[in-house]
């Protein structure tokens, strides 16, 4: 399970509180021990509420980003057509720092292209996925507008992710003073996240009929007076898992050379 939008406490099954594990780049909740399927699962969480002054506070070209984030989330197609790039420049060419860029090119996603569900072209062979999306069809579902939206925000060097999940679906009724909701295929749906220092990934919703869930809010406080993001938001368990596998080949290689046999496993 995965809380984009929002803080994520514990999780309760039949009171008992259940191990969980965080991966801090992806939001992922994996759960461990303790789920009582019989009782299901209580999940306690706050609702995200971001600082506009927080992220309007990161420039366009801004040296803070982690390098985890960027050798991560600013990677692009090797051929991407140049007229992708042109309208992000375009887009966000009057754009005074990171968050207004990004709702730049989010409004003009959501006021310039129509959302549809069947019949939707998809491109020919050989033919870019975004590029066929924003220049020939120019309709489509929550994947062609979140997935273009995420190039043209790495094509202007702003680190952003590509999620997908559910939205909440439909109230049912209510079990134990509880709210029963139904959640279906119908449900499906993606969107977009974007980095911002101090603050984290922050969703944004480029998918016109659908709203943003969480709460982008002014709320007066002073910028310099701010506290750092909690370090593990930067941490990257799979550079860690490559960079680990570096030093063993390091050190495999180093004793072969001087005819030793090597205590390390085979990676």
């Amino acid at each position: 399970m995965i809380f984009t939008q929002g803080e994520f406490l514990e999780a309760h099954s039949n009171d008992n509180p259940m191990n969980y594990y965080v991966d801090s780049v992806s939001g992922r909740i994996e759960m461990g021990t303790g789920y009582n399927e019989e009782a299901g699962m209580e999940i306690e969480y706050n609702d995200a509420d971001f600082s506009i002054e927080r992220m309007e506070y990161t420039p366009l070209d801004d040296s803070d980003d982690p390098e985890a984030i960027v050798s991560r989330y600013l990677q692009l197609p090797n051929e991407l057509p140049d007229r992708v790039r042109e309208l992000a420049d375009d887009l966000t060419s009057e754009s005074e720092n990171r968050y207004d860029a990004v709702k730049a090119i989010e409004t003009h996603l959501r006021l310039e292209y129509d959302y549809e569900i069947e019949n939707v072209p998809i491109p020919e062979e050989g033919q870019d996925y975004v590029d066929q999306f924003l220049f020939d069809s120019q309709i489509g579902y929550c994947d062609n507008f979140s997935t273009a939206m995420v190039v043209m925000l790495r094509s202007q060097d702003i680190p952003s992710r590509w999620v997908k999940g559910f939205t909440s679906g439909e109230l049912s009724g209510t079990e134990d003073n509880q709210s029963v909701y139904e959640v279906s295929n119908s449900n499906a749906h993606s969107w977009v996240e974007v980095y911002f220092p101090n603050v984290g990934w922050v969703p944004f919703e480029p998918t016109p009929g659908f709203d943003n869930e969480s709460s982008h809010v002014y709320t007066d406080i002073e910028i310099g007076d701010t506290e750092d993001v909690d370090p593990m938001d930067d941490y990257d368990p799979l550079l860690d898992e490559q960079q680990e596998n570096a030093g063993l080949e390091e050190e495999e290689e180093g004793a072969a050379a001087v005819g030793g046999d090597s205590s390390f496993p085979t990676v």
